[in-house]
């Protein structure tokens, strides 16, 4: 595959219109997609139904499923247009495998009480997302 026919592609959530400003202002070669109102966050397993969420069954990182009641997770997925025109996932990380994309997870961990709450709440040792305030 030559450098010309690559095209690289960022899908995030927020509309179209941010996803692309973003690329633009950083001045990065790929297009923006948006996956807003599709069904592309619940197929790779990061976003969950209102139905999924009610009965605790929706399946987060292939085989674990949603206890917490959230309806999304984080996750990161690269996928790639082979030559013989399929499209192959190459890599995946969820949870605590995207901590390095987020400096400000390895901060907390750093703090004398962790990650938890102010209020003496959440898990000190930094697992789950306890010390993440929920909406009410």
């Amino acid at each position: 595959m030559t450098t010309q026919q690559r095209r690289n592609v960022i899908i995030c959530q927020a509309p179209y219109e941010k996803v692309a400003q973003a690329v633009t202002a950083k001045g990065r070669d790929c297009e923006a997609l948006s996956s807003a109102g599709e069904s592309f966050n619940h197929d790779v397993g990061v976003e969950f139904t209102p139905e999924e969420i009610a009965n605790k069954s929706g399946v987060y990182i292939f085989n674990s499923t949603n206890q917490a009641g959230f309806e999304q997770y984080p996750g990161v997925s690269v996928f790639r247009k082979h030559t013989d025109g399929n499209i192959y996932l190459t890599y995946s990380t969820y949870g605590r495998g995207i901590e390095t994309l987020n400096s400000l997870w390895a901060m907390f961990d750093m703090l004398p009480d962790g990650r938890r709450n102010s209020d003496g709440s959440g898990n000190a040792n930094g697992h789950g997302l306890s010390w993440w305030a929920q909406a009410p």
